[in-house]
Parts: structure tokens; C-alpha cells; sequence
């Protein structure tokens, strides 16, 4: 059975699109999440070292106590 010429380049077409789509959207999408994940992680470990920085240590404890 033949497969008529216009489906063929359809279905090639198709295909490579759906792949390049594919790709972009790994490359894009995947990226932008990751580099805000580590912006906010960044952001909160300086908050966390300066509020630790602020606050100061504290008294010892008597031993046995």
C-alpha cells in the first residue's frame, strides 16, 4: 500500500516540529524554573546569615543544669 505524497510530508513535517517544540521548550522552560529555584535559595541563605549575624549568641548554660 502507498502511502500518497502529501501525507508523508505532513506527517515528516510533523514530526520535526514536534521535536524542535519539544526541544525549545526543555531548553527554556526547564532553565527559567531551575535559575528562580536557585535565586530564591540564594536569597533566603543571606537572610538567614544576616538575622544570624544580628542575634546575639546565646549565654551559656551552667554544667548540671
Amino acid at each position: 500500500m502507498r502511502r500518497p505524497f502529501f501525507l508523508m510530508a505532513f506527517l515528516t513535517f510533523t514530526t520535526i516540529a514536534g521535536f524542535a517544540s519539544g526541544f525549545a521548550h526543555l531548553r527554556h522552560g526547564g532553565w527559567c524554573h531551575r535559575q528562580e529555584a536557585f535565586e530564591q535559595h540564594v536569597a533566603d541563605v543571606c537572610t538567614q546569615a544576616a538575622l544570624r549575624a544580628q542575634t546575639p549568641p546565646p549565654a551559656p548554660r551552667a554544667p548540671g543544669n
